[in-house]
């Protein structure tokens, strides 16, 4: 005997596609910020960027995973690690700033290509 409280499978697909969705459409902003913190800490800006940076990184590293968006979570995470370890130095190391580019040009690619194959047949 079937629960009525319970949602049917039909429902539960769109209830994961309602939040997908949102995932999706929340990537721009996501990497926005994260491009806004690099850049800012690229000027020498000081403030929250470099916690904002890591952090806005590490959420995304979870969530994308949680999505199976598994090379924006690798990329993410990239990002997330080199954060990380300008927190704990204390600093932004100048000479890794190519490199941190790269890594979210990386990261904004495999946002595009997810975002791109995520409904499949246009079903967004």
């Amino acid at each position: 005997m079937s629960d009525p409280n319970r949602p049917s499978g039909a429902e539960r697909d769109a209830a994961f596609a309602a939040v997908l969705r949102e995932f999706v459409d929340g990537l721009p902003q996501r990497l926005l910020v994260l491009r806004t913190a690099l850049e800012g800490l690229a000027r020498g800006e000081q403030g929250d960027l470099l916690e904002t940076l890591h952090v806005r990184a590490h959420s995304l590293k979870g969530t994308a995973a949680a999505f199976g968006a598994l090379e924006v979570s690798a990329c993410a995470r990239a990002v997330e690690d080199r954060a990380h370890r300008w927190v704990r130095g204390g600093a932004v190391r100048r000479d890794e700033l190519p490199a941190a580019r790269d890594e979210l040009r990386r990261l904004e690619q495999a946002a595009a290509a997810y975002a791109a194959g995520a409904f499949p047949g246009g079903s967004r």
